[in-house]
């Protein structure tokens, strides 16, 4: 699956590891999204492209998250602050398995995790003590969650993988010290290969890690 995944090579040690859309793509379309009066979104936190070339859109500052079709069209979006067992006291963080189909959000006020099919509907809230030692932000890649605990160093590794059916710890990787990241966006810079392999963006290493199934992580670029 991995060898069939296009890849786009660029030297990110030139321009202080900054690089251009125009140095990378030949065209650069504009998406209007579909949604007005109070459903405005008023800040992308995050976006995700699903298999269906629909978008996953969070806007914390909304408290929102929307679905939009691959012509920008409206198709759902999920809305329910509060404290019921459906609902969320705040958006931590926001993560879509493209395995499943089903969009995570991280509630540490909670603290919990719930889970909503690719129609935008509640299936359910798993709560677990085990979150609030996680880290504030994660991605999801099947059965596993992986979570950025940098700012939260317990053990001293960077990463935390948890099983996303139980929500059991399961280990962690990668040293602070082998591993530094830009500030408050490390789960931008994780990307999967068709899910087989997981890559892990190091800008101020100019390098790129990666964690094959059932492996450890190492250097790939």
């Amino acid at each position: 699956m991995e060898a069939d995944t296009p890849q786009i090579r660029v030297d990110l040690k030139g321009n202080n590891g900054f690089i251009s859309f125009d140095e990378v793509f030949s065209e650069v379309k504009y998406l209007p999204l579909g949604v007005n009066g109070d459903k405005r979104i008023q800040r992308i936190d995050k976006l995700f492209i699903t298999p269906e070339d629909e978008f996953v859109v969070v806007d914390k500052q909304q408290q929102r998250i929307y679905r939009f079709d691959s012509m920008g069209n409206p198709l759902y979006s999920i809305y329910r602050p509060g404290s019921g067992p459906d609902e969320y006291v705040e958006i931590s963080d926001v993560a879509y398995n493209e395995v499943t189909g089903e969009t995570l959000i991280l509630d540490l006020g909670s603290p919990g995790i719930l889970y909503f099919d690719q129609h935008g509907n509640f299936l359910q809230k798993k709560t677990s003590e085990t979150l609030k030692q996680s880290g504030p932000s994660f991605s999801a890649h099947g059965d596993r969650l992986l979570f950025d605990r940098g700012h939260y160093p317990l053990d001293g590794n960077n990463l935390g993988v948890f099983d996303a059916g139980t929500l059991d710890f399961k280990a962690s990787f990668i040293p602070l010290s082998n591993f530094n990241i830009r500030w408050g966006t490390a789960m931008e810079n994780v990307f999967s290969a068709v899910q087989d392999t997981i890559y892990y963006l190091a800008p101020l290493l100019y390098a790129i890690y990666r964690i094959p199934p059932g492996g450890v992580p190492e250097k790939a670029y």
